[in-house]
C-alpha cells in the first residue's frame, strides 16, 4: 500500500487497461515492486509486512545495496519477548560468539521464522543482524552490566564475556579504546578481591591483569581480573603503564603484614626483578629507594632456594658476587637476579659484594656458632685487615688450639715456625695462646694476629730504631713503572762509584740453599730463589745504612760530587727482588719495603727492614749467610767485611712490589750479557772504577765467567791549561763468547769554578753537590774507524744515560738530569725564550762550556790520531736531536773565536780560525796543488762541514778566493816549488793537471793578475810564464803535429783540458790564440812565401806544402765564391784564370739545366766553409775546374744536384738567409737527403731531430741545439720529417735526458720539466701501451718522476734520520712508493708527489710496489734505529705490523732475504706492541722457537703479539719445536659412576693423602669414591679391599702422593681427563705436570697400565708438556716407571728437536 498510488497490472491477460495510455508506460519489475516495498514499509500493516517479507527476504541478495541498508533499518523483525517489531541492527544473531552477553534480555533475539530456516540463514548472510562487537554495543554493555549488576544476577558473566570477547583479535577494534576509559564510579570489571576469596565487579582503576606472573606485583594490593586480557585491551584499560611505586610499596608491606603466605617468594622475586628495571630506567627515585631500604633493612625480604630450603634473606646476607656463600650464614645473590639491573637495585637496598665487617662481627660473636662456620667467617673477615677496629675485634670469638675453648681475638697469636710454646708474656701481663691450627697462616695475618716469629724476633732489638716508611712501595712502583731496568745496572755502578769503590762484580746465582735457621717461613723461598750479587770493594757507612731506608736521600745528601741520584740505586734493587740483603763492615741489613715476608713487629706492626750485627744476626739465622759464604772473600763466620755485598733474590713469580714484573734468571743472564755488558764497557771513562766482571754460579757451585772489563789510565804531562786534564784509556774486553778486544780512548777533563756559574744556575749547581767546581768531560774512541757506518755518541752523569746524541764524542759533566735518570732535562724555551732554570743550567754548560772543551779535544786528537784519521773526523756534523743540534750550533759559532790551532793545515800542522785559509769552492786539483805546495795555512775541510760553518758562524772564516790564489802563487818561493813539482817526472801529468785546473779556477773566477803567474806548459813540456815572450801560444786541439811541421814551444800542452784552452784563448791578458787560418797562414808565409809571387817551390817546400795538407785535409776545398778574390783556380792552356770573368756562364748553365735559379745560392755559399787564404796554397784545387768542365753539359734532377751538393758540416750566421732559400727550393723538389741546421748551425737529417713541443721542450733542455731544428728554421717543420710520435723508444729518450740533466747537475727548472714528463708518462702512455710489460720494466731505473716534498703521513717523529739515502728531486720509478705502502717502505723509498692514475696502475700494476727486499731493509731499520730511538711510537707500531703483515703475505719472495738477517733482533717479541708499560724485547729468528713454552739463554718463546706471524717467523728461519703424540687411553671414564660421585651417592670409601702439602685446604668431598668402581679399575685397590692390605682402615685407602695428586687420580678413573684449573702462570703448569708425573709411579706400582697410557697421553699431546726444559725429568720419570710410551715420545722429541735442545742448554 502507497498512498495515492494506483498499480495497474499489465500482464497479457490484463492488457486493455494499457491501451488508454497514450504512449508506452514504464513496467515494474518484482524487484521494483521490493523496493518500493521497503521503502514504504513501516506503514503497511503487520500482516502485510510479514507477507512481503517471505518474498523480499528469499531474494535479498538481489536487491540493490542502497535498499538493503534501508531494510537493515525497519523495524518488522519479531523478537522474543516484546511485543513490538525491531529493526535487524538491532537483533542479535543467536548463534553469534558474543550472544551469551544478551541472555535473558527481552527484544534482543529473533523468534520464528526469523530465528531459524531459511529466514535466519539470509539474513545471517546479509549481514542483518549483530554479529559482531561494535562500539556502540560494547559502550551498551558497560553501561548495561555496571547499572544492572544487582537487578541482573548474569551481569558478572556477562561482564567475564565481555572481557574475553574485547581481548579476542577479530573483535577488537582501536576505536574501543576511548570506550574503555571509563570513570572510577563504573564498576564492569569481574575481579576476586586481595586476600579474599570473594569475586566482585570492580571499577579498572581498582584492578589489574598482567602478563604471566605479573600479578605477583599487586595481587595483594589490587584486585586480580578473572580472565586472561590481550595486549588491546589492557593497553585500553591503562594496565599497560608501569605499576606507580605506591602500589608496589604496598604489596611489599602487605608480604611483611601476612607473612605466612607460601606465595611471598615468588611475589618478592618478581617486586625485586621489576623495581630493578624501573630504577634502570630512572622511573623509581632516590627517595623512592630509601623508603623501601628503611622498610626491608631489618625484615628478610630476598628469596633463596637451596636444593634444601626456601627461604628468606637479609640485605646483610646476600652477597652480590656470584661465587660460593660462606657457610650457612652469607649466600650468592640468587641466580635470577644476577642481571645488572638486579645487581644494582640490591646495591642500593644494602646488599655488597662480600659481607660486611658488621655482619661478620655479629655472626662471630654468636658462641653457638660452630667451628667449621668460625672458620670460614674468619678467614672472610680476614681480608678486611686493617679496616677491623679495635672495638669490633674485642667482639670476635676464635678457636683456641682446641675445639673446646673459645676466646677472643685479642688474646691468641699464632705459631709460625712450629716451634711450642706455653705463652709469651705481653707488656700488660696478660698470657697469649695458640691459634686454632685449622686456621691458616694467610687468615691469622688477616686477622691481625701475632706471629710467633715476630715475637721472638722482637726479642732482641735492632741497632737503631729506624724502619722504612709506609708509603714505600707505593714510592717505589711509582718509580720504577717508569724506569728502564735496563739501566738499573748503571744505579748499581753509581752507588760503588760513589763509595769509593774501584772494583764492581755482578754474579747471578743458581744454586738452592738450606732452610734450618732463618728467620720465618716466608724467608724460606729467597733460599731456594736464583738471585743476582752485586760486590764493590768499597763500604758502607753507618749515614749510608740510614739513608738506604729513606729512598730519596740515598746517605748521600752531604757529600759532593757524587752521581746517584734519587735512591734509584736503592730502588733499582726492586726492578729485580722483592726483598735485598746488604752485608758491609760489621753489619748486616734486609729491606722488605712491601713488609710481606720479614717477621712483623709487636702489635702486628709491618716491618721493612732488619739491621743487625753479622755476630749477633749470625747466632740465630745462619742460614741467610750461606748464599754468600765463599763469595768475593766472605766468610758466614766473619765478624765484619771489608767491602760491601748486596744479594737480590729473583723475582721468578708475581711480586708483592710490582706484580707485573717477574724476573726469570734467563731474563736476567740477558740483561747481564746484553745492556748491562754495553753500559759497563764505557762505565769506566768518567769514573774510578778500573775493573768490572760478570760472574754465574751454576747450581752445582761452579762459578762461570761471562765477561769482564779492565781499564788501564795513562796520564799525559800537565798541561798549561790548569783546569784540563788529558789520559789515554786502554779499556779491554774479554768475552767468553768473542774474542778479546782492545779500545783505546781519549778523556779530556776539565773544570768549571763556581766562581765562572752564571748567577741564575747556582741553586742547581749546590742541588746536584757540585759546590767544588763543575767537571765535564769528553771521551773519543781513538781506534774506531770513520769512514765506517755513522757512530752515536751518548749523554753521560758520571755514568751513560739512554739517550743518544748524534755526535762523534761522549759527554759527561754534572747535568740536571730527568728523575728517572733516563736523559737530562732540557725542556724548549717558551716564547719568551724563557727556560726552566735546570734546563737552562743544562743549555749553558752544552753551548758555552763543552764548545770551548771540546775545542781543547781537538789539539789532544791531533796528537793521538792514527795515520789513516783526520782531525775533522770528530767535528760534529749531525744533528738529528736537540742537543747535539745545541752542541753543533755552539761549535761552529764559536769557532771564528778560537785563538789556538785547531784547524789541520796542508803542511801537517794546526792553524788557529784567524790565520787560516779556508778551502771554498775550488776544485780538487787546485786543492791538491795547494797541498803538494804545502801552503801553511791552507785548510781543506770536509765537504759536510763548509755548509755548517756557513750556517751557524756569524763571522765567517777567510776563505780561498782568486785574489789570495793569485797571492799565494806569487810569493818568491812558490815559483821554485812549482818547478820542482814539474820536474818530477813521476807526477808530471798529474802536476800538470792540477795547473790546469788552477788556471781554469783563476781565469773563471776573474782573476786580475792570473796571467803573470808560470803555470803555462807548451808542447814541448817546459813550465813557462803566459808573458813570457811577445810570441802568442796557440791552442791546437788537432793531437799530435807530424815531426818539424810547427814549433811546439809556440803550442799550449795537449795535457789541457778542452775547457781550459778555450778559457784561456777566451783571455786576452793569457795572449793563448786558437790556431786558425790567420795563425796557419802566418806559418805558411813564413815557410813558403807570398803564393802571389811564387810560381813554383823547392821540393822540400812541396814536400812540406804536401804533408801540411795530408794533416790538414779539412782546408783541401774551397768556394766557387772565394776566387773571386784572385786567379785561384789552375788552367793547363792559359795558366791562372778568373773564375768570376770567364767561366761564370757554366755555372749558369749547369743552373739551367736543373731548371732552377740556383746559381746565386751556390756560386756564393760555401759548402763546406774554407779558408780563402789557405786555399791558396792548395795544389789539388784544379779538381773543381775540371768537375765543372765535365757537368756542364749533363742535365740533373734534383737527386743529381744533392749529390753534387758538397755541404759543409755547418753553416754560418750569415748564411742562414741563403739556405733557408736552397732548402725552400730542395723542399719544392722534394729532395730526399735533406738537411737542416740544428740550434747550433749544424746540418742534420731531419730525422735526427724533434718537434719542438711541451714534452720534447721539457726532456730537451739543456739540449736544444742538439735536439731541435734552428729557431729561424721552425717554419720548415711541417714539411720535414722530424720526430713527432711519441712512441716507447722516443719516450725513453725524453725520460734519459731528464736523467742526465740531474747526473750533470744542470736542475734549472728540473722538477717543473720532470712533472711534465712523467705527467706523459702517468696521463698518456698507458692507453698506447697496456700489454707489453717488458716496456714499461726498462723505464724503472731512470729518475724523470719528481718526488714528493710534504711531510710523510701520520709519522710522530722526525723521519728525516732514518731515511737509507738523500733522494735528489727527481728519482726513478723503483725508488717511489705508493701511499698505501707507506708503512712498510718509507726509509728505503720517496713518496710520489702526484699519485699514479688508476689506468697506470691497471697496465703496470709494479708501479711504486716496494720489492720484498727493500720491505726486509725497511724492517730492519725500524727494529734497529727507530725502535732504539723512538721505542713505544704508536706509529711505529703501526709500521712494525704492516711492515710485518706485507711480509708475512709475501713471505715467498722475502724468505731468502730475512734469513740473510737471521742474527738481526728485528722481531717484537711482546704481549702487546701497543702497551706502553711492558719493555720491548727484540729478538732475531734465530733466538725464536715456535711452540717453545719457557725461554731460556738463547732460546725464547713467540710472546701473543708474533703469533699471528707465524709463517713470516718460519720464513724468516725461526725454528719449531715438533711436538709428539700418544694414543690416548679410552677405556678410562663412566658416565654413570661419575653422576653418581658428583651428586654423593653411594660413596663408600675415600683416599688419605699420604704427603700433604702445608698449610692446603683439602675438600674431602673431592677424596670419596666408589670401593667398587676403584676395584674394578685398579688391581692394587682390589687386592687391598679384599685382602686387609693396611693401607686400607676405617674405609679409608691410603694415596702415596699428595692431595693434588689424589683427586687427578679419580677425576682421571672417573672422567677419563683431568681438571686443569690452572691460571696462565708457568708455575702452575709445573704444579699440573709434577701432580701427572706423580701419578706415574702410582699407576706403575699399582698395575694399571691403563692409566699409565693416560697420563702419556696427557703429558705428551693434550698439555704439551713436553718441552726441553722438562724433557729429562719425563723421561727419566717414564723410565722409572715402566712408560714405555711415554720414553719413545721423549726420546722422539729428542731426535726431532736436536738444536733447539741444545740450545736451551749452553
Amino acid at each position: 500500500m502507497i498512498p495515492n498510488a494506483t498499480f495497474i497490472d499489465m500482464s497479457k491477460s490484463s492488457r486493455i487497461l494499457a491501451l488508454l495510455f497514450d504512449a508506452q508506460p514504464h513496467i515494474l519489475t518484482e524487484l521494483d515492486i521490493m523496493d518500493l516495498t521497503v521503502k514504504n514499509l513501516a506503514i503497511q500493516p503487520q500482516e502485510l509486512q510479514d507477507a512481503l517479507m517471505q518474498r523480499i527476504v528469499p531474494r535479498l541478495f538481489d536487491l540493490t545495496s542502497e535498499t538493503r541498508e534501508k531494510l537493515k533499518h525497519q523495524n518488522f523483525v519479531p523478537t522474543v519477548g516484546i511485543q513490538r517489531r525491531v529493526a535487524p541492527v538491532d537483533i542479535i544473531d543467536p548463534a553469534s560468539t558474543f550472544a551469551n552477553l544478551f541472555l535473558g534480555e527481552p527484544g534482543r533475539f529473533p523468534s520464528p521464522p526469523y530465528s531459524q530456516g531459511v529466514f535466519r540463514s539470509m539474513m545471517k548472510a546479509a549481514n542483518f543482524y549483530c554479529s559482531k562487537l561494535s562500539p556502540k554495543l560494547v559502550h551498551e554493555r558497560i553501561g548495561y552490566i555496571s547499572s544492572n549488576s544487582l537487578a541482573d544476577p548474569s551481569c558478572f558473566d556477562k561482564a567475564r564475556a565481555l572481557l574475553c570477547l574485547l581481548s579476542e583479535a577479530d573483535q577488537w577494534d582501536p576505536s574501543f579504546t576511548e570506550i574503555l576509559r571509563t570513570e572510577e564510579s563504573v564498576s564492569w570489571i569481574p575481579c576476586w578481591i586481595p586476600t579474599t576469596s570473594y569475586s566482585e565487579l570492580l571499577p579498572r582503576q581498582h584492578c589489574r591483569s598482567g602478563k604471566e606472573g605479573e600479578h605477583f606485583l599487586f595481587d595483594l594490593v589490587l584486585a586480580k581480573v578473572l580472565c586472561n586480557v590481550s595486549e588491546n585491551v589492557r593497553g585500553a584499560l591503562g594496565w599497560s603503564s608501569p605499576l606507580s611505586f605506591d602500589v608496589l610499596e604496598q604489596q611489599f608491606q602487605a608480604i611483611f603484614d601476612y607473612p605466612n603466605n607460601p606465595g611471598h617468594p615468588d611475589r618478592l622475586l618478581h617486586l625485586i626483578k621489576y623495581i630493578s628495571k624501573q630504577q634502570s630506567d630512572g622511573i623509581v627515585t632516590p627517595q623512592n629507594l630509601e623508603s623501601l631500604k628503611n622498610m626491608v633493612q631489618h625484615c628478610p625480604w630476598i628469596p633463596l632456594r637451596t636444593s634444601r630450603e626456601s627461604r628468606l634473606m637479609l640485605s646483610q646476607h646476600i652477597l652480590l658476587s656470584f661465587e660460593q656463600g660462606i657457610g650457612s650464614t652469607f649466600f650468592p645473590i640468587p641466580s635470577k637476579l644476577r642481571d645488572l639491573d638486579c645487581v644494582n637495585f640490591l646495591r642500593e637496598m644494602g646488599c655488597s659484594k662480600r659481607p660486611t665487617i658488621e655482619a661478620l662481627v655479629e655472626a662471630l660473636n654468636k658462641s653457638s656458632t660452630s667451628l667449621e662456620e668460625r672458620l670460614l667467617l674468619l678467614s672472610e673477615l680476614s681480608s678486611h685487615g686493617s679496616e677491623v677496629t679495635s672495638s669490633q675485634r674485642e667482639c670476635v670469638l676464635v678457636p683456641g688450639d682446641s675445639e673446646a675453648s673459645i676466646t677472643k681475638l685479642t688474646q691468641v697469636y699464632y705459631d709460625d715456625i712450629g716451634e711450642l710454646s706455653t705463652g709469651v708474656a705481653l707488656q700488660d701481663s696478660s698470657v697469649l695462646l695458640p691459634l686454632h691450627p685449622a686456621i691458616s697462616k694467610m687468615v691469622a695475618a688477616g686477622l691481625g694476629v701475632p706471629f710467633l716469629s715476630s715475637l721472638r724476633l722482637d726479642e732482641d732489638s735492632d741497632i737503631d730504631d729506624d724502619d722504612m716508611a709506609e708509603s714505600l712501595v707505593t714510592r717505589i712502583q711509582n718509580v720504577l713503572r717508569d724506569y728502564d731496568i735496563e739501566y738499573s745496572f748503571n744505579e748499581f755502578l753509581a752507588n760503588a762509584i760513589d763509595a769509593g769503590a774501584s772494583c764492581f762484580q755482578v754474579l747471578l746465582d743458581a744454586q738452592i740453599f738450606g732452610t734450618t735457621r732463618i728467620l720465618c717461613p716466608e724467608m724460606e723461598i729467597f733460599q731456594s730463589r736464583p738471585a743476582m750479587i752485586l760486590f764493590n770493594d768499597s763500604m758502607f757507612s753507618q749515614e749510608d745504612f740510614a739513608g738506604i731506608r729513606h729512598i730519596g736521600e740515598g746517605g748521600k745528601q752531604k757529600k759532593t760530587g757524587t752521581i746517584g741520584k734519587f735512591g734509584l740505586g736503592a730502588l733499582s734493587f726492586y726492578q729485580f727482588s722483592d726483598i735485598a740483603f746488604i752485608i758491609s763492615r760489621e753489619n748486616i741489613m734486609i729491606l722488605d719495603p712491601s713488609a710481606g715476608y720479614l717477621p712483623k713487629r709487636k702489635g702486628s706492626i709491618p716491618r721493612r727492614s732488619i739491621f743487625r750485627k753479622l755476630k749477633d744476626f749470625r747466632r740465630l739465622y745462619a742460614s741467610h749467610l750461606e748464599p754468600l759464604d765463599g763469595l768475593f772473600g766472605f766468610s758466614a763466620s766473619m765478624d765484619s767485611y771489608p767491602g760491601t755485598l748486596i744479594r737480590l733474590p729473583l723475582r721468578t713469580a708475581k711480586g708483592r712490589l710490582l706484580p707485573a714484573s717477574a724476573m726469570s734468571p734467563a731474563n736476567c743472564r740477558a740483561l747481564i750479557r746484553g745492556t748491562y755488558q754495553t753500559l759497563a764497557r764505557t762505565a769506566l771513562f768518567f769514573t774510578p772504577l778500573s775493573t768490572i766482571t760478570a760472574l754465574e754460579r751454576l747450581g752445582n757451585g761452579q762459578l762461570v765467567s761471562h765477561w769482564e772489563i779492565k781499564g788501564q789510565r795513562s796520564q799525559s804531562p800537565s798541561l798549561a791549561e790548569d783546569s784540563i786534564e788529558e789520559s789515554c784509556l786502554q779499556v779491554h774486553h774479554e768475552d767468553l763468547s768473542s774474542e778479546k778486544e782492545s779500545q783505546k780512548w781519549l778523556i779530556i777533563k776539565g773544570s768549571i769554578p763556581m766562581s765562572q756559574v752564571p748567577p741564575e744556575f747556582i741553586g742547581v749547581v749546590q742541588q746536584l753537590k757540585a759546590t767544588d767546581g763543575i767537571e765535564i768531560s769528553l771521551a773519543f774512541d781513538l781506534d774506531y774507524d770513520y769512514r765506517k757506518p755513522k757512530w752515536d755518541g751518548r749523554l753521560f752523569a758520571g755514568l751513560q744515560l739512554p739517550e743518544l746524541i748524534s755526535l762523534p764524542v761522549h759527554i759527561n759533566a754534572a747535568f740536571s738530569i730527568s728523575s728517572d735518570r733516563r736523559g737530562i732535562r732540557f725542556d724548549p724555551p717558551d716564547d719568551g725564550d724563557r727556560r726552566v732554570v735546570q734546563s737552562g743550567y743544562n743549555a749553558w754548560l752544552l753551548s758555552k762550556e763543552i764548545p770551548l772543551l771540546y775545542f781543547r779535544a781537538l789539539q789532544s786528537l791531533f796528537t793521538n790520531k792514527s795515520r789513516h784519521q783526520k782531525v775533522t773526523d770528530w767535528w760534529p756534523r749531525r744533528s738529528k736531536d736537540i742537543i747535539s743540534e745545541t752542541v753543533l750550533k755552539a761549535f761552529y759559532a764559536s769557532l771564528t773565536k778560537v785563538n789556538t790551532g785547531i784547524l789541520p793545515g796542508a803542511t801537517g800542522t794546526l792553524v788557529a780560525p784567524s790565520d787560516a785559509i779556508i778551502s771554498s769552492n775550488e776544485t780538487e786539483p787546485v786543492r791538491k796543488l795547494l797541498s803538494f805546495l804545502k801552503i801553511s795555512n791552507y785548510v781543506v775541510l770536509p765537504d759536510t762541514v763548509i755548509p755548517l760553518l756557513k750556517k751557524h758562524t756569524a763571522n765567517p772564516l777567510p776563505v780561498l778566493t782568486v785574489e789570495l790564489l793569485s797571492a799565494v802563487l806569487r810569493e818568491p818561493d812558490i815559483g821554485q816549488r812549482l818547478q820542482d813539482l814539474f820536474d818530477d817526472a813521476k807526477q808530471q801529468d798529474k802536476v800538470i793537471f792540477m795547473m790546469d785546473a788552477t788556471i781554469a779556477y783563476l781565469i773563471e773566477g776573474k782573476s786580475p793578475d792570473g796571467h803573470t803567474l808560470p803555470l803555462l806548459v807548451t808542447r814541448d813540456f817546459v813550465l813557462r810564464h803566459f808573458n813570457e815572450s811577445n810570441s802568442p801560444i796557440y791552442n791546437f786541439s788537432g793531437g799530435l803535429f807530424p815531426d818539424g811541421l810547427f814549433p811546439p814551444s809556440q803550442f799550449l800542452s795537449s795535457n789541457f783540458r778542452d775547457t781550459t784552452r778555450r778559457l784561456l784563448t777566451s783571455s786576452p791578458s793569457y795572449n793563448v790564440q786558437e790556431f786558425n787560418s790567420v795563425a796557419i797562414l802566418t806559418f805558411m808565409k813564413g815557410i813558403v812565401g807570398d803564393p802571389c809571387s811564387t810560381t813554383c817551390h823547392s821540393p822540400k817546400t812541396v814536400r812540406w806544402i804536401r804533408r801540411f795538407w795530408i794533416y790538414f785535409q779539412e782546408y783541401e776545398f774551397v768556394s766557387l765564391a772565394s776566387c773571386r778574390s784572385g786567379s785561384v783556380l789552375p788552367d793547363p792552356s792559359s795558366g791562372l784564370i778568373d773564375v768570376d770573368q770567364q767561366h761564370q756562364h757554366l755555372l749558369r748553365n749547369i743552373m739551367s739545366d736543373l731548371g732552377i735559379a740556383l746559381y746565386h745560392t751556390i756560386y756564393n755559399q760555401p759548402f763546406p766553409k774554407s779558408s780563402r787564404s789557405i786555399a791558396q796554397y792548395a795544389i789539388e784545387l784544379h779538381s773543381l775546374w775540371l768537375a765543372l768542365q765535365d757537368n756542364r753539359r749533363n742535365k740533373s734532377s734534383y737527386a743529381e744536384l744533392e749529390r753534387m751538393l758538397l755541404l759543409p758540416y755547418s753553416i754560418s750566421q750569415a748564411d742562414i738567409d741563403s739556405y733557408k732559400y736552397l732548402l725552400r727550393e730542395l723542399i719544392r723538389g722534394e729532395g730526399e737527403n735533406l738537411k737542416v741546421p740544428d740550434g747550433q748551425l749544424r746540418l742534420r737529417s731531419p730525422g735526427d731531430l724533434f718537434v719542438k713541443n711541451e714534452l720534447f721542450s721539457a726532456a730537451f733542455h739543456y739540449s736544444q741545439n742538439e735536439m731541435f731544428i734552428h729557431p729561424n728554421f721552425r717554419e720548415f717543420q711541417r714539411s720535414l720529417d722530424l720526430k713527432t710520435v711519441v712512441d716507447f723508444t722516443i719516450f725513453r729518450q725524453c725520460a734519459q735526458a731528464i736523467h742526465n740533466d740531474q747526473d750533470l747537475q744542470q736542475n734549472e727548472n728540473i722538477v717543473a720539466r720532470a712533472a711534465v714528463v712523467y705527467g706523459h708518462y702517468n696521463n698518456n702512455l698507458p692507453p698506447q701501451f697496456m700489454t707489453k710489460k717488458h716496456l714499461w720494466k726498462a723505464l724503472d731505473n731512470i729518475h724523470f718522476i719528481p718526488r714528493g716534498t710534504v711531510a710523510l703521513r701520520d709519522i710522530a717523529y722526525d723521519p728525516t734520520p732514518y731515511f737509507t739515502k738523500q733522494y735528489p728531486d727527481v728519482v726513478s720509478l723503483n725508488e717511489l712508493f705508493l701511499d698505501e705502502y707507506q708503512s712498510i717502505i718509507w726509509t728505503q723509498r720517496a713518496q710520489f708527489s702526484i699519485q699514479p692514475t688508476r689506468n697506470l696502475i691497471a697496465v703496470y700494476p709494479e708501479v711504486g710496489v716496494p720489492t720484498a727486499q727493500e720491505v726486509v731493509a725497511h724492517l730492519v731499520v725500524l727494529a734497529t734505529e727507530v725502535a732504539r730511538d723512538h721505542p713505544h711510537d704508536r706509529t711505529l707500531v703501526r709500521d712494525l705490523k704492516a711492515t710485518y703483515t706485507w711480509l708475512q703475505d709475501h713471505r715467498m719472495d722475502a724468505k731468502w732475504e730475512l734469513q740473510e738477517y737471521q742474527d738481526l733482533p728485528i722481531f717484537l717479541n711482546v704481549e702487546n706492541m701497543a702497551s706502553y708499560l711492558e719493555p720491548w724485547q727484540w729478538r732475531s729468528a734465530n733466538e725464536l722457537v715456535l711452540n717453545l713454552t719457557y725461554d731460556s739463554q738463547r732460546c725464547f718463546k713467540i710472546q701473543s703479539a708474533l703469533i699471528e706471524f707465524r709463517e713470516l717467523l718460519l720464513a724468516a728461519g725461526v725454528r719449531k719445536r715438533v711436538d709428539v703424540t700418544h694414543d690416548d687411553e679410552s677405556t678410562l671414564g663412566d658416565k654413570r659412576f661419575e653422576s653418581l660421585r658428583a651428586r654423593g651417592k653411594l660413596l663408600d670409601i675415600s683416599l688419605e693423602p699420604k704427603f700433604p702439602e702445608d698449610d692446603e685446604i683439602i675438600d674431602e668431598g673431592r677424596l670419596t669414591a666408589h670401593a667398587a668402581f676403584l676395584a674394578a679399575n685398579v688391581p692394587h685397590i682390589e687386592d687391598g679391599l679384599t685382602g686387609g692390605y693396611s693401607e686400607i682402615s676405617n674405609r679409608v685407602y691410603s694415596f702415596p702422593g699428595t692431595y693434588f695428586g689424589a683427586c687427578a687420580f679419580l677425576d682421571l678413573l672417573y672422567t677419563g681427563d683431568i681438571k686443569d684449573e690452572r691460571s696462565n702462570e708457568s708455575d702452575d703448569a709445573m704444579k699440573l705436570l709434577a701432580a701427572l708425573l706423580e701419578l706415574l709411579p702410582v699407576a706403575d706400582q699399582w698395575g694399571s697400565e691403563p692409566l699409565k697410557r693416560k697420563l702419556g697421553y696427557l703429558i705428551t699431546t693434550k698439555y704439551l708438556f713436553i718441552q726441553p726444559e722438562t724433557l729429562d725429568m719425563i723421561q727419566k720419570s717414564a723410565e722409572e716407571s715402566s712408560a714405555p710410551e711415554l720414553v719413545r715420545a721423549c726420546k722422539d722429541f729428542r731426535q726431532k728437536n736436536e738444536s733447539i735442545i741444545r740450545d736451551t742448554r749452553e
